[in-house]
């Protein structure tokens, strides 16, 4: 015969009950939590045990772990996540696999043991591009407006109502109202949509929110770079090669068209400059013909004078 359980069915469920709910909800247990835990219990209720102290060890919670079909460690709050919560939630909603979780890249998420479960699972880890929340992040691009939209009505609301600061303790009701009312599925699908991750569309993505002034203008200096400077050249070669043919295309159309509009807009500079000096010129010629035209006349009226003085001088 083998050793007595040391939890009961009772004891045991609670304790798994306790472990995947604190899991789901984004705090996975580390392995000593749960000893600390078992000890406790077995010290409450004084029951008979071989552990030392009352503390099980590292066999006991292997096969603990493997009874109840929980990962034996998790290193991240990520971990506990996929694992327990959104990979239990895929198994009850009989969700076909495999499925796709996108990261935001943080190196802080990925971890051995999270790959290799993803891995059996059929669950594909995608990490978004650095620096690229505001076009890629569903929450940056559709949410977090409508959320603190809620939030400010809300907070006013409270403000009249109650005379106490919102607090810890009082923080959680509101923000459920708040959560609630504006996070929508109907407004988390449109965020899904307005980065172009579901459906797929990348002309769906914002890019023009990446072409702020100061791009605009690292784009111009970068076009009236000489063709000598080897290490500008080497930078746009790069650059053009982690872009997809697709992309790269219409920012080509895109800058060809801007140069034509900006070769078109000098034309037009110069038609207008020289207006002004073709009016100044025919001015200046109409106003010399007319000075000639006096000068003429005033030279025939001398003459006239000259010659009756000159007759009036003979005569007498």
């Amino acid at each position: 015969m083998g050793h007595a359980p040391v939890l009961s069915i009772g004891e045991k469920n609670g304790l798994e009950s306790w472990i995947t709910g604190k899991a789901k909800i984004g705090f996975p247990m580390h392995p000593e939590e749960v000893k600390d835990t078992v000890q406790k219990v077995l010290e409450k209720i004084q029951k008979p045990n071989s552990f030392k102290n009352n503390r099980p060890g590292n066999k006991w919670l292997k096969g603990f772990h493997e009874m109840l079909q929980i990962p034996s460690q998790t290193n991240s709050l990520l971990d506990g996540v996929i694992q327990v919560g959104f990979y239990q939630w895929l198994i009850e909603n009989e969700i076909k696999f495999p499925v796709l979780f996108l990261l935001d890249g943080h190196k802080s998420h990925l971890n051995p043991e999270l790959a290799e479960f993803c891995v059996q699972k059929r669950i594909l880890l995608y990490c978004l591009f650095p620096n690229a929340t505001h076009i890629l992040q569903r929450c940056d691009v559709g949410i977090f407006r409508p959320l603190k939209q809620v939030w400010r009505k809300e907070y006013q609301i409270y403000k009249q109502r109650s005379n106490r600061t919102l607090t810890k303790a009082t923080f959680t009701p509101v923000f459920h109202k708040v959560f609630t009312n504006a996070c929508k599925p109907e407004i988390i699908r449109n965020a899904f949509r307005c980065c172009g991750l579901y459906p797929f569309n990348v002309n769906n993505v914002g890019f023009s929110k990446c072409m702020n002034n100061r791009s605009r203008e690292a784009d111009l200096e970068i076009a009236n770079i000489s063709n000598k400077n080897t290490n500008s050249v080497r930078f746009l070669k790069i650059l053009e090669n982690e872009l997809s043919p697709a992309t790269l295309k219409r920012y080509k159309l895109a800058a060809k068209l801007e140069k034509d509009n900006q070769m078109k807009l000098a034309l037009m500079q110069r038609k207008e400059q020289k207006k002004p000096v073709s009016i100044e010129r025919k001015k200046l010629k109409k106003l010399a013909s007319i000075h000639w035209k006096q000068q003429k006349r005033l030279i025939s009226i001398q003459r006239k004078e000259l010659k009756k003085s000159a007759s009036m001088d003979w005569k007498e």
